[in-house]
């Protein structure tokens, strides 16, 4: 994710050039979030009991939903309201945000893994 948005924010331009400059970008975060997705239902619903699963599935569908909506909140104050000379500027600001954010949020994954890995959370059975 982190890639793709920094390549929207080497690449894009006042000048439109979809195919050179938005679509690679554009693959390489759609991919990225097709990866995530199914990765967290998946782990989200590993250490839930059966008869825990609909509620299990459920809870992380409306945090999903909710970090969705703050991130779009976050995003928008980010962007503000640029004008027709200052866009780009604003595009680029907002990209390297969510490039961090995703950076940032890969780093801590990586903590989350390798606890997982070492027994030491989840609940004991």
């Amino acid at each position: 994710m982190a890639a793709g948005v920094t390549w929207f924010v080497l690449h894009t331009g006042t000048q439109p050039a979809y195919v050179s400059d938005f679509l690679p970008g554009s693959i390489l975060v759609g991919v990225a979030i097709g990866l995530a997705f199914s990765s967290l239902s998946a782990a989200s619903a590993q250490a839930l009991q059966a008869h825990q699963f609909g509620a299990g599935s459920a809870v992380t569908a409306s945090a999903r939903q909710l970090g969705a909506v703050i991130g779009v909140s976050v995003l928008v104050a980010v962007l503000g309201t640029p004008s027709p000379a200052t866009a780009l500027e604003a595009f680029h600001r907002s990209w390297t945000f969510i490039a961090v954010t995703a950076a940032v949020g890969a780093l801590v994954s990586l903590g989350l893994v390798s606890r997982a890995q070492a027994g030491t959370d989840g609940p004991q059975r």
